[in-house]
C-alpha cells in the first residue's frame, strides 16, 4: 500500500469541494429566485421586498447555506468514505482510498470523527493538513481517526473487511 501525497489529495479535495459547492449553491439560488417569485404575487413590489426584507434574507440564506453546506459535506465524505468503495468522488478521481491504518474499510463513526477532526486541523492554520507532506503522509485529522489515504492503481483488488 501506497500512502497518498499532498497534491494527489489536494487534488481530490478540490474535485469535492466543487461538486459540493456547486451543487448546495445551485439549490439555493433556487430557493432565493422563489422567495423573488413569492415577492412578485404579493401585493407588493420586489424593490420593496428587496428593500424591506431582502438583506435580512440574504444574509439568513448565507448562513443557512454555509450549515447545510458544512452537514453534507461532512456526511458525503463520512457516508462514502466508509462505503465500499472506500472514497468520495473526488478521490475515485485520483485513485485513492481511505483506510484504516491496516488497510481495512472506515466505519462510519470513525469516518464521521475523521470529518470532525478536519475541524481542528483548520482551525490550526492548516497545518494539519500540511502535515501529509511529511514523510509519513498522514494529516493530522488522519492521525486522529487512525486513518490513512492510499494511492490504488485500477488493476490493484480494494482491500477487503
Amino acid at each position: 500500500m501506497l500512502r497518498a501525497g499532498f497534491w494527489r489529495r489536494a487534488g481530490a479535495f478540490a474535485i469535492d469541494k466543487c461538486l459540493l459547492t456547486v451543487g448546495t449553491y445551485s439549490l439555493f439560488t433556487l430557493a432565493f429566485f422563489s422567495i423573488m417569485l413569492r415577492a412578485v404575487h404579493n401585493t407588493y413590489s420586489v424593490i420593496e421586498e428587496i428593500v424591506i426584507w431582502g438583506h435580512f434574507k440574504l444574509i439568513v440564506l448565507h448562513l443557512l447555506f454555509i450549515l447545510v453546506l458544512t452537514i453534507v459535506t461532512t456526511l458525503y465524505h463520512a457516508i462514502l468514505e466508509s462505503s465500499p468503495r472506500q472514497a468520495t468522488l473526488g478521490k475515485r478521481i485520483c485513485q485513492l482510498q481511505v483506510t484504516n491504518t491496516h488497510g481495512r474499510w472506515l466505519t462510519f463513526m470513525r469516518a464521521l470523527g475523521r470529518q470532525f477532526s478536519k475541524g481542528l486541523s483548520l482551525q490550526l492554520l492548516g497545518l494539519g493538513y500540511v502535515m501529509a507532506c511529511g514523510r509519513s503522509k498522514l494529516a493530522l485529522h488522519d492521525r486522529m481517526a487512525a486513518a490513512q489515504v492510499i494511492h490504488v492503481r485500477l488493476d490493484e483488488p480494494t482491500p477487503s473487511a
